[in-house]
This record gives structure tokens, C-alpha cells and sequence, in this order.
């Protein structure tokens, strides 16, 4: 499920990020050197892989998705079993949609907050003020 939409792959590319001296890339530099990569992207002909040199950074799965959503994995110190299983992950996955999603509103509540809002002027130069004084006040 989440494979094919509309008969088509979601995930258009997969960029496998990775650094040539890393200690943690080493998983990753044996995926690429690998057979087993050969296998799946022959398997898979409408995924574009590229693998992308970035000298001194963890080692990242990205995919690129028909909508244009995106999805980033770090595989840091991983082995090359645990990459494709990631790598499998991000192909079945469907495309993020966040269109739907509606604007944040500020949070209301039906049980109101027994010590009332907070306000810049409850701590004044003389202390805080309390319940009692503003029930004064408000009596007055």
C-alpha cells in the first residue's frame, strides 16, 4: 500500500548523501559500492539515484516525491541491510501532502485557567498582585 499512485512510483528521486573519510558514512560507501544497489535501482528504473559527495557531514537518505514533498533520513553508523530497509521505507512511502492542513489558531478551552490570563502587568515594582487585590479593584 502506498507504492503506486495513479499506476505511477510517488518517489521520483533518491539521493544518497554521503562523505568519502567519514567513520559513520561506512555503511553507506558499502551500499554504494555494492551490487545490491545496482539490483534494486534495476528493479526500480523510474527512481533516479544519486549519490551526492558532501565532505564532512552524516551520512542522509533524501527522496524527492511526484507533488514535491520531500523526506530526509540520517543513517548515521548504519549497515548496509539497515540502509536498504530505509531506502525501501522511503520508496513505499507516499508523498507528504500538507495542503490540507489549515493555519494554527491560538488554543481556547472550554475550562478557563482558575488564575485567569497571564498579563505584562501582573508582577509590578511592589510585588505581584493577587487574586484579592484585583477583585478589590474590580469591586471598586
Amino acid at each position: 500500500r502506498g507504492k503506486m499512485l495513479n499506476g505511477t512510483r510517488c518517489i521520483k528521486k533518491l539521493y544518497l548523501q554521503y562523505c568519502r573519510h567519514g567513520g559513520s558514512s561506512l555503511g553507506m560507501r558499502e551500499v554504494l559500492i555494492g551490487e545490491e544497489l545496482q539490483n534494486w535501482s534495476k528493479k526500480n528504473p523510474q527512481v533516479e539515484v544519486v549519490p551526492l559527495l558532501k565532505p564532512s557531514q552524516h551520512p542522509h537518505l533524501h527522496a524527492e516525491y511526484s507533488n514535491g514533498s520531500k523526506r530526509a533520513i540520517c543513517v548515521r553508523k548504519y549497515n548496509p541491510n539497515d540502509i536498504f530497509k530505509h531506502i525501501d521505507y522511503l520508496a513505499n512511502k507516499r508523498p507528504v501532502n500538507r495542503s490540507w492542513r489549515k493555519p494554527s489558531h491560538r488554543h481556547t478551552t472550554k475550562n478557563p485557567s482558575i488564575q485567569g490570563f497571564w498579563d505584562v502587568d501582573v508582577w509590578q515594582s511592589n510585588g505581584p498582585v493577587s487574586n484579592k487585590s484585583v477583585q478589590q479593584n474590580a469591586e471598586q
